[in-house]
């Protein structure tokens, strides 16, 4: 099984409480961000292949998600599309 995680966009209605960081690297409780737990939930349900689309601050994401086995693709029109192309 695959999964693609969109991560690429601002998060735009949630960014003033966000300090400029991408929503998906919010911490959830008990040290753990978002995103980290999302991969988490997919290896626990069997998915082997996750592929994470970036953009907005690309670099917080994948500090995230460091050591994982995900792979990472940029959306260099993320400013105009958020995550979605």
């Amino acid at each position: 099984m695959k999964a693609v995680i969109l991560a690429a966009g601002r998060g735009t209605r949630i960014s003033r409480y966000l300090n400029g960081n991408p929503k998906c690297t919010v911490e959830i409780g008990g040290g753990t961000v978002l995103i980290k737990y999302t991969v988490d939930l997919l290896k626990k349900a069997g998915v082997k292949d996750i592929a994470v689309c970036v953009g907005y601050k690309s670099e917080a994401v994948e500090k995230a998600l460091a050591g994982e086995n995900v792979k990472f693709y940029y959306n260099p029109f993320y400013d105009v599309t958020n995550s979605i192309a």
